[in-house]
């Protein structure tokens, strides 16, 4: 039996696998050591957390907009190597007037 891949999609179009469980206050980014930095800096383009989508394989199951960090990044490491954690959250009515 094939593993489904969960998956979130920024506006930009890069997808990143996450872990199973995530919520929109805890995201999980499985990542190899040095591409930990670019997922970082992709978090954190303005306009790439404008529209984000959740997949399960190809499928949307989820779709956000106006949304934000929560909470800076992290990156934890276990033994089965580094996760870039986060959170995101929709954007305040000051904050998208201020975007407009």
């Amino acid at each position: 039996m094939n593993k489904r891949m969960n998956k979130i999609k920024l506006k930009n179009g890069n997808e990143y696998e996450i872990n199973d469980g995530a919520s929109l206050s805890r995201i999980e980014i499985p990542v190899n050591e040095g591409a930990s930095e670019g997922v970082v800096v992709d978090l954190n383009v303005k306009g790439n957390l404008d529209n984000v989508q959740f997949l399960i394989d190809e499928e949307i199951i989820g779709e956000y907009t106006d949304m934000k960090l929560s909470a800076p990044c992290s990156i934890e490491t276990n033994d089965e190597g580094m996760t870039v954690v986060f959170g995101i959250s929709e954007k305040t009515d000051i904050e998208k007037r201020l975007d407009a």
